[in-house]
């Protein structure tokens, strides 16, 4: 969490579109592309076709001798039943930092008035500049006494509960990073184009973007997401009256 008072940029809402140089691992540039963000009709499709990826490792990862399961499931059998509680928080800790969040309440420092000395002034502007760091603190240990009460409650359940269990978090966790990967990909693949009128994509297929190699892949990945706007940059705007 940042706060920037003083400082608030509209500029973000209006970057829909720039170049991007694609660079070797040198950083030696090999093209230049335009990237800009996908209209609402191809967004659903990158979501249509995202979901439908994340059902398709699910059914994979349900099914008995599936490579994708002997990846991603562990050997229960060689595992305590506290190891298999602790995997099970582990895979829960996007919930417990979001709980976490939502509980922890810190008041924001108390703005001075206009007619403040400059001493007063300058403590409160230490005030602010510490909150992120205070607040997190508070978060952290939130977090942290959260996971040890959930692994002590887990370790007295019985072990065909916990292993079903750590099945579904299991599951649930490598959907939703495969579901958010394809969405990313696509978004990347309908958001690329060769003019700076963007008419003409970049790619031809979307076996062509896959296909490319991962360090480059990736950059085509980050170029489309700098585009996008963050849901805590978002929130340091100021509200808008409809």
């Amino acid at each position: 969490m940042i706060i920037e008072k003083n400082d608030v940029s509209l500029a973000k809402l209006f970057n829909w579109g720039k170049k991007f140089s694609i660079t070797d691992k040198y950083d030696n540039p090999l093209v230049d592309v335009y990237v800009r963000l996908v209209g609402d009709a191809e967004l659903n499709q990158c979501r249509v076709k995202a979901i439908r990826a994340s059902r398709e490792l699910r059914e994979k990862l349900k099914t008995e001798g599936s490579d994708e399961r002997m990846v991603f499931m562990p050997d229960f059998d060689a595992m305590q039943d506290k190891e298999i509680a602790e995997l099970i928080v582990l895979n829960s800790v996007k919930e417990i930092v979001q709980e976490a969040n939502k509980a922890v309440d810190i008041p924001l420092p108390i703005e001075p008035n206009s007619e403040a000395s400059l001493e007063r002034q300058e403590q409160y502007q230490k005030e602010i500049d510490d909150y992120p760091t205070k607040r997190q603190e508070v978060v952290n240990a939130y977090v942290m006494g959260r996971a040890n009460d959930l692994i002590e409650k887990f370790s007295a359940e019985n072990r065909s509960y916990l292993v079903k269990e750590c099945e579904r978090q299991i599951i649930m966790a490598r959907c939703e990073e495969e579901m958010i990967k394809r969405f990313s990909e696509w978004c990347s693949f309908f958001g690329t184009y060769a003019d700076e009128n963007f008419k003409v994509r970049y790619f031809t297929s979307f076996e062509d973007f896959l296909t490319l190699p991962t360090e480059i892949q990736s950059q085509f990945i980050s170029a489309y997401q700098s585009l996008d706007i963050n849901a805590i940059e978002l929130k340091k705007l100021p509200e808008v009256t409809q």
